[in-house]
């Protein structure tokens, strides 16, 4: 008999995701909305965001 309990479901504060994962979860859920390279522009300013000079920068990219 094989078991296994995780106790803290992945993304959760008790087990969080690493840009990595966090990065590849967004572009299966973006990509084929918005197209794979603008969903790769999306992900690399939203994990840069604190760079930015202004939000209005993600406006364009949000747009489908």
């Amino acid at each position: 008999q094989l078991s296994h309990r995780t106790n803290a479901a992945p993304g959760t504060p008790y087990n969080p995701m690493h840009r990595q994962e966090v990065a590849a979860k967004a572009m299966d859920l973006t990509e084929t909305v918005i197209g794979r390279s603008r969903a790769q522009t999306l992900i690399e300013t939203v994990l840069g965001i604190e760079h930015l000079d202004s939000l209005k920068t993600l406006r364009p990219l949000l747009q489908a």
